[in-house]
């Protein structure tokens, strides 16, 4: 094999060598990035259910703590008895 041929040989190896990387490359990043999408949902989605049952919480618990001031509820009284008497 003369050393024209040889340089030839390794060139084409090399560029095909290269053009399988590339391909193997560009594999790799599509599943990277097909795992990435999912990923990101997954965790889109158990934030969005975390945060609903953490909201069902606070307002159950503000539910509860909740007290109307004696003006408010002699008010609504009052309210009821003037509805009563509209009658």
């Amino acid at each position: 094999m003369t050393q024209k041929e040889e340089l030839k040989y390794l060139e084409e190896l090399h560029k095909k060598q290269f053009m399988d990387f590339s391909e193997a490359w560009d594999q790799y990043m599509k599943e990277y990035e097909e795992t990435a999408y999912k990923s990101l949902e997954t965790l889109k989605a158990r934030h969005k259910k975390e945060y609903e049952e953490q909201s069902a919480v606070v307002r159950e618990q503000t539910r509860k703590k909740l007290k109307f001031s004696k003006e408010v509820i002699d008010l609504r009284h009052k309210l009821e008895q003037l509805a009563k008497q509209k009658r």
